[in-house]
């Protein structure tokens, strides 16, 4: 996931955003993403395990506030299995595990905006 930010903020920039380069590349297969075409944040997914990947330097102009921030998950084997049997209702048909599954989204934006939001400033 690679997410355009105000530095001091953290908030999301969603246009005019500044800073170039920081490609996001797959050597052996000599292609890549160049993310100066997106406003927003941009989500890709591939099996780690069978691509080398790398990301580029970036630029950032020296008067701008604008920052990247690039951050990748890892899906464990038990969490894909777990995912595997969702699809297929395996909780859903077994009485006893009927409730087990994923939370609603909707839920966990919810539960998340009713923390206490912190107040900060990132650093230079």
């Amino acid at each position: 996931m690679w997410i355009p930010i105000k530095q001091i903020t953290g908030n999301l920039v969603e246009e005019n955003f500044e800073v170039k380069g920081g490609e996001f590349v797959f050597p052996d297969d000599s292609c890549g993403i160049n993310f100066s075409g997106f406003n927003g944040i941009v989500e890709c997914a591939w099996k780690a395990t069978a691509y080398s990947h790398l990301t580029l330097p970036s630029n950032t102009p020296s008067k701008s506030l604008h920052n990247c921030m690039g951050l990748s998950c890892q899906l464990a084997t038990k969490t894909q299995a777990a995912f595997e049997k969702v699809k297929q209702n395996v909780y859903a048909k077994d009485p006893d595990k009927h409730h087990w599954g994923i939370r609603d989204m909707k839920k966990i934006i919810s539960d998340s905006a009713s923390y206490k939001k912190l107040k900060h400033t990132l650093q230079k």
